[in-house]
């Protein structure tokens, strides 16, 4: 069986700039994270309008927002936006 490239690139263990390793799954069509303590990072992340969009969750600070995910290279580009603001990270594959 055949897996759509995006399937393979997203899973697997992604490091943080913080040095957490947050490990993406891919089920029901959509991609989710989660953290090195089982809590739910990434949700819902899946392919629309021509991008991959879901939401991001810091747990450190309780912030939640809506997200695009951008694969460059090795790095995975998060930016995520909560009202008016927008923050960029970058997670790399490990």
């Amino acid at each position: 069986m055949l897996l759509n490239p995006p399937m393979i690139i997203f899973a697997g263990k992604w490091k943080t700039e913080e040095g957490f390793i947050i490990t993406i799954t891919y089920s029901n069509g959509k991609f989710s994270g989660l953290d090195p303590k089982g809590r739910p990072t990434l949700y819902n992340v899946r392919f629309e309008k021509n991008e991959w969009k879901g939401t991001v969750e810091n747990h450190d600070t309780g912030q939640k927002g809506n997200c695009e995910m951008y694969l460059q290279g090795k790095k995975l580009k998060i930016v995520a936006h909560k009202g008016i603001f927008s923050k960029t990270f970058y997670w790399v594959k490990q």
